[in-house]
């Protein structure tokens, strides 16, 4: 079974926030949110969500997704790397 780990960025005038979903270190899947000011990117600010499976996690990224198209965020990069389970 192939499982996907996901990485957007998306940018607001001076704004820019990235989801990644991805694996820990014990196996978890974990969904990621950082945000900030364009040019201080990476110094913002972030918070991560334990899922109990990957469709979980999906649903998660999914739905940060929605909230930043309905806030006015612009997509900027995706990427989908795949990982084997």
């Amino acid at each position: 079974m192939t499982e996907q780990c996901l990485y957007s960025v998306w940018l607001k005038g001076t704004r820019y926030y990235r989801v990644e979903l991805s694996r820990d270190l014990f196996g978890n899947w974990i969904v990621k949110r950082s945000w900030g000011r364009n040019r201080t990117y990476g110094a913002g600010k972030s918070n991560s969500t334990v899922c109990n499976d990957y469709q979980q996690a999906v649903s998660v990224y999914q739905r940060e997704q929605a909230r930043r198209v309905k806030r006015g965020y612009v997509l900027q990069r995706e990427n989908f790397q795949a990982e084997e389970i």
